[in-house]
């Protein structure tokens, strides 16, 4: 059992957080894009981000711009050169949005303690094509 699950308390920890840029921000914020209201992915992300702050964590946000959860060239190029940006100390943690731009490089993921914050399977989402959905289940599951 973790110590915070022995009712102690986690050291403070350096933490990264990679969004997607035209959520992201906002979502830190509490608002949705255009300050309207956040969606619960949104709601979801600013709370934890308030509570890790709260309790004593320093907290870096790091904005990925480009597509998600469909990746364009520009959000896969965001994502790598951001990872391999991050120091060695850091805690890094990805909003499950962002998790696609990083199809091909779990390796990279995997080297470190690395946590990834799925609201929902994308691939679920209404309106999608097949051929998306089959691209966001190969990466999200």
């Amino acid at each position: 059992m973790s110590r915070a699950g022995q009712g102690g308390t986690l050291p403070p920890m350096d933490i990264t957080f990679l969004h997607a840029a035209d959520a992201g921000s906002d979502a830190a914020a509490g608002a949705g894009a255009g300050g309207a209201a956040p969606g619960g992915g949104q709601a979801f992300n600013a709370g934890l981000v308030a509570a890790l702050r709260a309790a004593g964590h320093s907290l870096t946000l790091i904005a990925l711009p480009g597509r998600h959860p469909l990746p364009d060239a520009a959000a896969r190029a965001a994502a790598l050169s951001a990872w391999a940006a991050l120091p060695e100390t850091t805690c890094p943690v990805l909003d499950g949005l962002v998790l696609p731009a990083f199809a091909g490089h779990g390796d990279a993921l995997a080297a470190r303690p690395t946590s990834v914050l799925v609201h929902h399977p994308t691939a679920l989402d209404p309106g999608r094509t097949e051929a998306d959905r089959a691209a966001l289940r190969n990466t999200e599951l």
